[in-house]
């Protein structure tokens, strides 16, 4: 677990859920299915000591792979879930609102975030249009 994402009380739980669905496709789904869904559960606050995955894959199709894993830290569970790959097919195209113009994130003003936020703050880069 890389320090550099601590959140509040443990790491950020995005980068969490990164480390399980890179565990679940490499082991579980293959590359050749990109992901559909993803689910996750924290039990517990996962900390920066390794983190080790467990899995399932209880239903393999010629489509679709479901998965469920566990992550556990130090013998105890701290985060489970599911995840869904497949390939996409044709269904009817979104027509929804057009983006408004926004100028480009180089025209925009960064925000500084406080540095005691939280370690995961010093990641990220923020341009409010």
């Amino acid at each position: 677990m890389d320090p550099r994402w601590w959140s509040w009380e443990g790491m950020h739980g995005g980068w969490v859920a990164g480390a399980a669905l890179t565990a679940v496709r490499d082991s579980f789904a293959g590359s050749d299915r990109p992901v559909r869904s993803l689910t996750t559960h924290y039990l517990a606050p996962v900390g920066t000591g390794p983190l080790r995955f467990s899995g399932t894959a209880p239903a393999t199709g010629r489509r679709t792979a479901t998965c469920l894993f566990t992550g556990h830290q130090d013998g105890e569970p701290v985060v489970l879930g599911s995840a869904l790959f497949g390939h996409g097919r044709g269904g009817p195209a979104h027509a929804g609102l057009t983006a408004p113009e926004v100028p480009k994130p180089d025209d925009c003003l960064p925000v500084e975030l406080p540095a005691d936020l939280a370690l995961f703050a010093r990641q990220l880069e923020i341009r409010p249009a």
